[in-house]
């Protein structure tokens, strides 16, 4: 095991840890799993996916968001292209605060999808426009970081921007 995944681990014991001793909805693990005929695995299914996936996924987009948004101004777009960004930003951080706020149980699904979001973000080099339109604008394509041609051709566009 390499060092610098240390932290990674030591990361994902303390968020095992807090799964484990705050169980979503003020419950114990065991009056959850508890057999009670009225209640069927799919709703628990549902209740966990509610309680740890909702969060997750809100945070995770809040997080793209905010980043494309700030990516795609620096490049000079237009407030009506980054007006949508940070209003979908904010609308996913808003939601997933609210999520949080039932109790301690959402917070695990909130930090993993931070920390998804971010791990995601760093991997990502630029943006740069496509020659497939959709209404009339053209698309963006993702140059990741471990790409040459691609950041190639970003470094060329922008040099002839210079």
């Amino acid at each position: 095991m390499r060092p610098r995944h240390i932290w990674s681990i030591i990361a994902l014991l303390l968020l095992g840890t807090l799964v484990y001793f705050f169980p979503p909805g003020g419950l114990t693990w065991k009056q959850f799993f508890a057999t009670n005929p009225r209640i069927t695995n799919r709703m628990r299914a549902l209740f966990l996916v509610q309680s740890y996936l909702v969060p997750a996924v809100l945070s995770f987009l809040g997080i793209v968001m905010y980043q494309v948004m700030m990516r795609v101004s620096m490049r000079g777009a237009m407030a009506s292209v980054v007006f949508p960004f940070s209003l979908i930003g904010a609308s996913c951080m808003m939601c997933a605060y609210r999520f949080m706020s039932r109790g301690v149980g959402g917070v695990p699904g909130y930090a993993l999808g931070l920390a998804l979001g971010y791990t995601l973000v760093a991997r990502i080099y630029a943006f740069r426009p496509s020659q497939r339109t959709f209404f009339g604008k053209r698309l963006p394509v993702i140059v990741w970081r471990g790409d040459a041609a691609g950041i190639r051709v970003v470094q060329q566009q922008l040099a002839h921007k210079v």
